[in-house]
């Protein structure tokens, strides 16, 4: 499930000190595809949080209907390939 910026603003309130990492991982992945290091600071301007950064041994593509790949911030299909593709 997605994680809101809203629960992970709750958690910092709750334990300060902590670091909140958000896991992504569809079916197809073992577990986790993607990561993502919350910050409060960095995060309160948004309506959502991303995915992340992928975790090692995964790469993450974002594809046009036809399968290129798309430039940074245009919206498409996210491929995952690597060994923790099931």
């Amino acid at each position: 499930e997605a994680l809101s910026p809203l629960t992970a603003a709750r958690f910092a309130d709750l334990l300060p000190e902590t670091v909140l990492i958000h896991g992504y991982g569809p079916t197809e992945a073992t577990v986790d595809a993607a990561f993502y290091v919350c910050d409060r600071k960095r995060d309160s301007g948004r309506t959502r949080l991303p995915i992340g950064k992928p975790v090692p041994g995964a790469r993450l593509y974002v594809l046009d209907s036809g399968g290129a790949i798309q430039p940074a911030g245009v919206a498409g299909e996210l491929y995952i390939a690597g060994t923790g593709v099931a």
